[in-house]
């Protein structure tokens, strides 16, 4: 998406806004040395419980307290569109010079996301190159948001006092923090970034997203099923499926673990399931190499999960840490012991310096 509307001075704040947190970084210095300024995550409030007005003001609140109380440097800031607001579609075409392919792509897009293209914001990233039959074509990626989003989601922060500089996607700012400092690889890699309402699968070759699909599951899907399963109200079932995501392992000793391990078997079942076919979809289209392993990241990676996901697809799999490549990772435990909840925002505040 990067829509851009001034050049930052200095470093701008990274934001990611979530269903349930806004998470912040800011980070100092430069595309090739980067090191870690301030970083904040809060609360937000139930969305049913409150109007849009009510919500936006608390929103606000949140924000400037935020930036207020934990060093952040200046109000530029660099947000995304939230997952669950940016319509994803897969197109194939044929192969086209640039002046002409963004012609077709905006009228490819025209019938293409939930609501009427008229009212989007569109953009697209060029995948690559795939052989259909005896033709060769270009996979392109739309992307699609409806402009009331956009300009919601701006409001909000100028509530905050905040100055936005750009507008980028959660997957590229998310690619953006675990490549800062490692350009000369082009291993090609998955990615899993597990959100509250979503969850998004790419796979990437050095800088490029090849493959980009929302899988359905995420953090809030699971919470509801702990709360089915086991007859609870939903915030007692999240606080009690948080105890077992924020766990470094499963104890098959607790009768906690095991309860909504059962309730959420589904859930997982279903993860591996997608992901397996994503993987498939990707090997049939690049007809190329697979990627060489997954990183599982977002606010819902743990170490266990990995360790299932791993099992269940006979793949390597690792829990990913986006702060590896700054100069000083933060040693904070709520940070290292979690820090795959930090990357989309990390790779927001990484685009104001170059990365």
């Amino acid at each position: 998406m990067k829509l851009s509307f001034s050049h930052p001075r200095g470093t701008a704040i990274g934001l990611h806004l979530g269903p349930r947190f806004a998470t912040m970084v800011q980070v100092s210095g430069s595309a090739e040395r980067a090191e870690l300024t301030a970083l904040a995550q809060g609360s937000l409030p139930a969305r049913g419980e409150l109007s849009d007005e009510q919500y936006d003001e608390q929103v606000a609140s949140t924000l400037k307290l935020l930036t207020s109380e934990h060093g952040f440097r200046g109000r530029q800031v660099v947000s995304c569109v939230p997952a669950g607001d940016l319509h994803l579609q897969s197109v194939r075409l044929p192969m086209l010079p640039p002046e002409e392919l963004e012609r077709v792509v905006r009228f490819e897009a025209q019938e293409r996301p939930p609501f009427p293209a008229a009212n989007a914001e569109l953009r697209y990233l060029q995948a690559g190159q795939i052989r259909q039959d005896a033709n060769v074509k270009q996979e392109v990626v739309l992307m699609a948001c409806q402009q009331t989003v956009l300009q919601r989601h701006l409001r909000i922060l100028e509530r905050a006092a905040l100055v936005p500089v750009a507008i980028d996607v959660e997957p590229c700012a998310v690619l953006r923090a675990f490549r800062h400092g490692h350009s000369d690889n082009n291993d090609r890699v998955a990615y899993l970034h597990l959100g509250d309402h979503l969850t998004t699968v790419f796979i990437v070759d050095g800088d490029t997203i090849l493959f980009l699909k929302y899988v359905g599951c995420g953090g809030r899907e699971m919470d509801q099923a702990v709360a089915k399963h086991l007859e609870l109200d939903l915030p007692e079932a999240m606080r009690l499926r948080a105890s077992v995501t924020n766990s470094a392992v499963l104890d098959s000793q607790s009768d906690v673990h095991r309860s909504v391990i059962e309730a959420i078997r589904p859930q997982l079942e279903a993860l591996a399931s997608e992901l397996e076919l994503c993987f498939r979809y990707f090997m049939v289209t690049f007809r190329g190499q697979q990627a060489t392993k997954l990183i599982v990241t977002g606010c819902e990676a743990s170490p266990w999960l990995s360790e299932y996901i791993g099992h269940s697809l006979s793949y390597p799999v690792e829990v990913g840490n986006p702060f590896l490549s700054l100069t000083q990772p933060p040693e904070a435990p709520s940070v290292s012991e979690h820090p795959g909840r930090w990357a989309a925002a990390l790779g927001l505040s990484l685009r104001s310096v170059g990365a």
